[in-house]
């Protein structure tokens, strides 16, 4: 996951219920600093202005797909 955000490719998140949804919702983290990261939440600017640990986010994902072009 870091070395696809270190290449500017964003990883998209299937998102289980907590901080981001209670029933499902997609987020796509965007970046890696200070060993967070940062997503962009398209429900909430406040979730999205903010830096997330793995810790905080690791049993919320349900899958991930990272983005890569041909």
């Amino acid at each position: 996951v870091m070395r696809y955000l270190a290449q500017g490719k964003p990883i998209i998140c299937a998102m289980r219920e907590g901080d981001f949804t209670t029933d499902g919702h997609y987020i796509v983290l965007t970046g890696y600093e200070n060993r967070k990261f940062s997503v962009n939440d398209p429900n909430s600017k406040e979730r999205s202005s903010r830096l997330w640990s793995f810790e905080e986010l690791k049993g919320q994902i349900k899958n991930l797909w990272a983005y890569k072009c041909r």
